[in-house]
């Protein structure tokens, strides 16, 4: 798991890095060859840099792969100074020896340090130990005494008998393989919606290509209605043509124009999609920039690989935080075993001089002056004697959760796999569907060519010439939308088995 961790990790740096990479290549591509214009792996790498969705899913990724390394942190040992400038004590104390009793006035100042480390354990507890040194000033019989006493004191707690472990490894691991499981899910979410915003960004490229086609298919269409519209209403004139011919042929040319402001309206809106998603200005369309139909070398793959499925992934994931959440749970209201002991030094009744501030040190050594150790040592366990019910509730819930999570599972699975067959099966058709297409380009531009010849030799009007020439201009738009469509369905197979976009980008 910590090897998938560090793909992940690695895999967020890269994409940013290849992103940047690549985006600045294309703008120096666009800056020295503004005629051949951005490619569809300049358009994959601006959607890399400027989509809002993958900037949101990365900076999403980076918070999990934080929040799973501080988790980590915990097991760290933790150090604290604590300081007391000053401190200061009044109390009256009564002496009952002597009848009648007698009663004083004390005061005493003070200031001391402290140093204390706690460290998590691997059973799910936790110990702690402290170490500090006071320093007492009094006036107890109008003569300055001084007393400094160090402390050393350490406590355990340790929870018992959860999940069916008297020291309970399983709850501790489980609360780190929870973070550790949340943090890959947010670098497949990334790497998914990666592959989603690019994979949209060239669809819209490719909408735009096709219809910039379509549309100078058109505009030639348009041009040669009105052309022969005209012509035929000069003829109408002369009276060799009927007015049925040119009003069939008025309609023809208005008919040619709607399609042409259908095709430009489509247009207009694919651009500013497309600029939308590059992140350009709404108000310049796509329009002053020039898209290259040169399409990446994308092989055809022979098999599709799924266990790299980012949703299966996902869904497996699923299923081991369901059970890792329930194992860090089982500490709830399990029997709490907790210890302190503490030892300091005491002082004897009398001191030789108790104004000689040298006398006031003492130390945990057998010494003459020496009255001993202090020792405090308590032990306690703490049962819950009604938590069996929300026992058996949350172990139900948990219960519940896997057996969802493992029907997801299977249910995700099938789904990819179905998925997976319709892909194939359309990149397939697509491919079969193209090769039909060129022979039927090639089939139209023998047509133009042998219309041009017989043009040239008077036997053939150029009216003929024009339709053939609009024809072949039409078949060549739908090779490359079914190029651009084959291109498409080639990258959904591969992002169905778990290619990272930004990889795929950078090899366009």
């Amino acid at each position: 798991m910590m090897r998938l961790f560090r793909l992940t990790i690695v895999t967020l740096a890269c994409a940013a890095a290849l992103a940047g990479g690549v985006f600045a290549q294309s703008v120096a591509a666009g800056a020295g060859g503004a005629k051949e214009g951005l490619t569809l792996a300049d358009v994959a790498a601006l959607a890399l840099e400027k989509d809002s969705g993958i900037l949101v899913s990365r900076s999403q990724a980076a918070i999990a792969a934080l929040q799973y390394q501080a988790e980590l942190n915990k097991a760290q040992p933790k150090f604290n100074l604590s300081l007391t400038p000053f401190s200061w004590d009044a109390r009256r104390i009564f002496d009952f020896s002597a009848f009648p009793p007698s009663n004083a006035d004390k005061s005493t100042l003070g200031l001391g340090a402290g140093l204390s480390m706690s460290q998590a354990l691997p059973s799910a507890g936790s110990l702690s130990a402290q170490a500090q040194a006071t320093l007492q000033i009094g006036d107890p019989a109008g003569s300055t005494s001084y007393a400094l006493a160090p402390k050393l004191s350490a406590s355990l707690r340790q929870p018992l008998f959860a999940g069916g472990q008297f020291l309970p490894f399983d709850a501790a691991s489980g609360t780190k393989a929870s973070a550790f499981i949340a943090a890959e899910q947010a670098g497949l979410d990334d790497k998914a919606k990666r592959g989603a915003a690019v994979r949209a960004a060239l669809e819209s490229a490719a909408r735009v290509l096709v219809l910039r086609r379509n549309y100078a298919a058109q505009e030639a269409s348009l041009a040669s209605a009105l052309r022969r519209s005209e012509t035929i209403n000069l003829r109408r004139g002369a009276g060799t043509a009927t007015e049925d011919a040119a009003l069939e042929l008025a309609l023809a040319a208005e008919l040619a124009r709607q399609g042409l402001v259908d095709t430009q309206v489509a247009l207009r809106d694919a651009e500013l999609r497309l600029a939308a998603v590059l992140g350009l200005s709404m108000e310049a369309s796509m329009a002053g920039f020039a898209l290259s139909e040169k399409l990446p070398a994308l092989p055809p793959l022979s098999s599709v690989e799924l266990s790299g499925n980012a949703e299966i992934l996902k869904a497996g994931l699923a299923v081991e935080k369901a059970r890792a959440d329930a194992r860090a749970r089982s500490i709830i209201d399990a029997p709490t075993l907790s210890a302190a002991l503490s030892a300091e030094p005491r002082y004897p009744d009398s001191r030789a001089n108790t104004g000689d501030f040298g006398s006031a040190f003492s130390d945990f050594s057998k010494t003459q002056d020496n009255a001993g150790i202090n020792w405090n040592l308590s032990i306690v366990l703490d049962v819950p004697l009604s938590a069996g019910a929300a026992k058996a509730y949350r172990s139900g819930q948990d219960a519940q959760a896997g057996a969802i999570a493992e029907a997801l599972k299977l249910q995700t699975e099938r789904s990819v796999v179905d998925r997976a067959k319709s892909l194939i099966a359309r990149r397939d058709g697509l491919a079969e569907r193209l090769a039909i297409q060129r022979r039927i380009v090639a089939l139209d531009e023998r047509k133009v060519e042998r219309a041009r010849a017989l043009t040239g030799v008077g036997t053939l009007g150029s009216d003929a010439l024009e339709d053939a020439i609009v024809a072949r201009d039409l078949a060549a738009a739908e090779f490359l939308r079914l190029e651009l469509e084959l291109f498409l369905a080639e990258l959904d197979l591969r992002l169905a088995q778990g290619e990272d976009i930004a990889i795929l980008a950078a090899s366009f």
